[in-house]
């Protein structure tokens, strides 16, 4: 052989390795017999086709499908292992079939004459744990509410409808929220994979306890009611030893003394009680 190539002599096997991609060479076969006979032939060595791609080192598994950042020259399929999902033409990775804190082997393979193989692994990043537990409700007049359990990495708090939250203990001012609406409240983690979750907190109003009470009565007179009763459920009561029905709100005349006042109460009994005072003077 020709061009400093190396071959077998017995075989005829050429040693590619010392050989050159783009470069022919002439084979000669030479009898050894009384009359030798030489055949030649040429062979051309062809380059092996570019199967060089790369992807960025890391990937989170909650941004967009990564894509190779510098492409394969030459035509080709990709795969890859570990039950994920690739486009084998243009090597998108389907995220929703990998696993956070998982490696994947990505391999392309050309499809020309010289076909050649190139194989990089790529590691999803888990997305940072954003979860935490809020109250899903509260009463307007209670202190402000605070995660119950709170994130596991930095990040910020965030509420919708113009309330106002602590943007790093999450505390929620009451005073900025209105009850009967529901406020979402975000938490975005700012590591190198942002992780984000949402809750909802409804704030609830008060028990209506209003209610409306004559301010005087004769103490021989028919015990005194309401002349409005409040609009949600509860219970009366009254101080300084008098007895009054719960439910009426009926005062016993028989249980004051005249020339002393009485403070009647009304007290909601829902998730959000609510409480009325009133006085009537025992005349």
């Amino acid at each position: 052989v020709d061009n400093g190539a190396v071959i077998d002599i017995n075989t005829g096997e050429l040693d590619l390795s010392s050989t050159l991609a783009g470069i022919s060479y002439t084979i000669s076969y030479t009898t050894t017999g009384l009359c030798p006979g030489t055949t030649t032939q040429t062979i051309l060595i062809n380059a092996a086709e570019d199967a060089n791609f790369q992807y960025t080192p890391s990937v989170c598994e909650n941004t967009a499908n990564p894509l190779p950042v510098i492409f394969p020259l030459s035509a080709g399929i990709f795969t890859v292992d570990n039950g994920a999902t690739i486009d084998p033409n243009t090597g998108e990775l389907l995220l929703n079939t990998t696993i956070g804190g998982q490696s994947y082997n990505i391999t392309y393979t050309t499809s020309g004459l010289c076909p050649s193989t190139n194989t990089i692994s790529l590691l999803i990043d888990a997305a940072e744990d954003a979860s935490f537990v809020f109250p899903t409700s509260t009463c307007v007049n209670t202190s402000n509410p605070v995660p119950t359990i709170f994130p596991l990495f930095p990040g910020s708090f965030t509420v919708d409808n113009g309330a106002n939250i602590d943007p790093n203990t999450g505390e929620l001012d009451l005073s900025s929220t209105t009850a009967g609406q529901s406020y979402s409240i975000t938490y975005t983690t700012t590591g190198a994979c942002p992780g984000t979750n949402t809750q909802s907190i409804n704030i609830t109003n008060v028990g209506n306890a209003i209610f409306t009470y004559p301010n005087q009565e004769c103490i021989n007179a028919n015990n005194p009611t309401p002349t409005t009763l409040p609009t949600d459920a509860g219970n009366f009561s009254v101080d300084n030893g008098a007895a009054i029905n719960p439910t009426t709100g009926e005062l016993d005349l028989s249980s004051t003394t005249a020339g002393q006042s009485y403070n009647i109460t009304y007290t909601t009994t829902g998730a959000c009680p609510g409480t009325n005072t009133q006085s009537i003077n025992i005349t």
